[in-house]
């Protein structure tokens, strides 16, 4: 005879209606407020956090936005389910935000000219002199930006920076600030950054903190995927800076410290200090065998008719393409590298490999489905993310939105309370 809790209660309450005295009318009525008030409590939203303050975060969308018309797989995609889920008062992003001005364009035709956006110095600004002078620029002199508090040291007056908004104090790192550049290493918090934030912090008032920088201080892997990046060369390869980095943050009972850098979306608490990494929002990570495949195939198959051998017109499609690269990596992808990782392949094994894909392609009405479900497997690609934070008097949440990793809608994924 199968038990069930609901039945069994269901024949106490019964018994108890029936019988005529004080106490069990007493435990009657006191059950029936307990379950009416349970059932209130489950099936009422919570509306703690319906007049919150809201920010976004969002970053590495690098070169998956080239023009405001760019795919709604790629970073456009993020943007309109930002403005769909609600963009709250600003967005940050952490780095990794090159071209800069392509991105500003994005950002401007889906969440308007108004919306404010704060920039973060990432590893790859740092590849063209053009990124940095944008990123200068954006914030003149160091006050060119909403609601600036403090500029940063002399040398990264434009790209460190303090700002306020409600209760909330918020701090903008270059962690490529050597001192005197604010292009001069390659991640770190050096003993005068990490100077000037103890004095931001010391003199801030406001009650929650948060602070950005493009490094994690510890990479964690994806909350999704469990893959890892960057776990031996984040802020964490300078491991003096960065434990001295972390106890300020602790000293000062920051709320978050948030991140980029490792395309993978995770959440960490180190002795009360939330390490927040946003991961990437370019919707697509990479390459997918939508593009790849009939690129390929047709490249190939335009030389054949040209009048070349195979080897001759695979030869000649791999050496016209303009991103080898990520030929290559659809060839590790398929499973036609041999083992090797993509890098490591040597130009007769490309040949070899786009020659093999190409008559299994040719051959097999089945191999597209095949080679597609290799592709996803081994791409590993971490799903794009954007976050939204929620801030009341009291409390802090985070949201966590995400598509499915090829580059399809945004859910929300994980909902995290910070106190």
């Amino acid at each position: 005879m199968k038990f069930s809790i609901q039945s069994f209660l269901n024949r106490v309450l019964i018994k108890m209606k029936k019988r005529d005295c004080i106490i069990c009318r007493f435990f009657y009525k006191l059950s029936i407020i307990f379950w009416v008030s349970l059932f209130i409590h489950c099936t009422q939203p919570n509306q703690e956090f319906d007049n919150a303050f809201v920010f976004v975060t969002a970053a590495d969308m690098r070169y998956y936005i080239q023009d405001v018309n760019s795919s709604a797989r790629h970073f456009m995609g993020a943007l309109t389910a930002i403005k769909q889920n609600g963009a709250g008062r600003f967005l940050v992003s952490t780095g990794d935000i090159d071209p800069p001005w392509k991105v500003k364009a994005a950002i401007d035709s889906i969440l308007g000219r108004d919306y404010p956006w704060y920039p973060v110095m990432g590893n790859h600004e740092l590849e063209d002199t053009q990124y940095v002078e944008f990123l200068r620029n954006y914030n003149k002199k160091g006050e060119s930006l909403p609601n600036l508090v403090r500029p940063g040291p002399a040398g990264s007056g434009e790209t460190t920076y303090s700002f306020d908004w409600e209760d909330c104090h918020f701090v903008v790192l270059n962690q490529y600030f050597n001192g005197q550049s604010d292009m001069g290493t390659d991640g770190d918090i050096v003993p005068s950054l990490l100077a000037w934030l103890k004095e931001d912090l010391a003199a801030n008032r406001k009650r929650f903190i948060f602070v950005f920088g493009h490094e994690p201080i510890f990479s964690m892997p994806d909350m999704d995927t469990g893959r890892l990046r960057h776990y031996e060369n984040s802020l964490n390869k300078y491991m003096e800076n960065a434990i001295a980095f972390l106890r300020l943050l602790n000293e000062n009972k920051v709320m978050a410290y948030v991140c980029g850098h490792s395309h993978n979306t995770s959440y960490a608490n180190f002795n009360g200090l939330w390490q927040i990494d946003t991961g990437h929002s370019r919707g697509l990570e990479g390459i997918s065998p939508m593009e790849y495949f009939p690129e390929v195939i047709a490249g190939i198959q335009k030389n054949l008719d040209a009048g070349l051998q195979l080897d001759s017109a695979v030869e000649k499609f791999y050496s016209d393409h303009p991103n080898q690269k990520d030929i290559q990596k659809g060839l590790e992808y398929m499973d036609f590298s041999n083992g090797l990782p993509y890098a490591q392949l040597s130009k007769p094994q490309i040949i070899k490999g786009l020659s093999l894909f190409f008559q299994e392609m040719q051959k097999s009405p089945q191999a597209a489905d095949r080679l597609t479900e290799t592709f996803w497997k081994k791409a590993n690609y971490s799903p794009s993310t954007f976050i939204k934070f929620y801030v009341t008097k009291a409390r802090v949440k985070a949201e966590y939105y995400r598509d499915d990793g090829k580059g399809g809608e945004y859910f929300l994924r994980k909902t995290l309370i910070l106190n």
